[in-house]
């Protein structure tokens, strides 16, 4: 079983893959939410990550640390979505910038250095592609990402 859990990433993800999406009957922006593949035996699972998030009407007994989740699973590949670009129109430009986002990002890569994870590089994929910069990046880039996270769980010549 290929598990893919994630914050908003997961979230995401379940839009690009042909899965079917299981009604848990939870909160939109909390969920969990659960999809599956039963052909390519593919699990995937969203859940709003702990602190930091950037909306406030989530109850703390909600709160799940995904690191935590990922513990209990036995050989778990994890791969880290680093920042990627977001549009600085005069509303988000007010609390964001790319270059605040480009130290966060060198730290993160930095953190994670020498560890056995794989890093999903969202900032060089926003970048070069043509498309409008968005904290969440439309379904063209995120395809591209979910085909990069495929290849670390299936590479070529293990199948």
């Amino acid at each position: 079983m290929h598990r893919i859990k994630g914050t908003m990433d997961g979230a995401m993800y379940h839009q690009i893959l042909d899965l079917k999406h299981l009604n848990l009957y939870t909160p939109r922006r909390v969920g969990p939410f659960m999809a599956v593949d039963s052909t390519n035996n593919i699990l995937v699972s969203f859940r709003c990550h702990g602190p930091p998030i950037r909306f406030t009407s989530v109850r703390f007994s909600e709160l799940r640390y995904v690191a935590n989740e990922i513990d209990r699973i036995q050989a778990t590949l994890v791969v880290i979505h680093t920042a990627n670009l977001q549009k600085l129109d005069p509303e988000n430009s007010m609390f964001y910038s790319n270059w605040f986002c480009l130290q966060i990002d060198t730290v993160l890569r930095a953190m994670f250095k020498g560890l056995s994870v794989k890093m999903l590089d969202a900032w060089e994929m926003t970048l070069a592609h043509h498309l409008p910069h968005d904290l969440y990046p439309p379904q063209a880039i995120i395809k591209n990402m979910v085909n990069v996270i495929l290849s670390y769980i299936c590479p070529a010549g293990k199948i």
